[in-house]
């Protein structure tokens, strides 16, 4: 058996940075996020939505790439909210934007990490913002 302990903070964004996550959309996306992840067996620690972005802390093995992790999560996800829509009549999901921000960090950084994604509404609300995960353009390729 072999013993891992690798996490790291995913950050995307909805395309053009539309904020359509709404109430209904987070509750699909807390709801199916974590599912997605452990078909990769990854772990899901917290999910922190804001209406133009989502923040991610999770356990990757090392035997999984991180972007096929991010491409289940964003690429199913989003086929997902298209199909609710097309059976509702809203067509208003403009998917997810290209690219994907990650940062690694250690174990005993884990806490820390989860509450800052799962308190996003109020570290927006009172500019308590990581500026380096804020800031992140969603449609920058570049790599740092």
């Amino acid at each position: 058996m072999t013993w891992w302990r690798l996490h790291y903070h995913l950050i995307w964004t909805t395309r053009d940075r539309l904020p359509v996550i709404d109430e209904a959309r987070s509750e699909l996306l807390m709801r199916v996020l974590p599912g997605l992840a452990r078909q990769d067996r990854s772990l899901i620690h917290g999910i922190g939505l804001m209406p133009e972005h989502v923040h991610v802390a999770i356990s990757i093995p090392p035997a999984v790439a991180i972007a096929k992790v991010v491409n289940r999560l964003k690429g199913s996800s989003s086929h997902l909210m298209f199909d609710e829509e097309r059976d509702t009549g809203n067509d208003t999901w403009p998917g997810w934007a290209e690219g994907y921000g990650v940062l690694s960090f250690r174990e005993n950084e884990l806490k820390s990490v989860v509450h800052y994604v799962t308190h996003q509404p109020e570290h927006h609300a009172h500019d308590r913002l990581s500026e380096m995960l804020e800031n992140w353009g969603g449609n920058d390729t570049q790599e740092r």
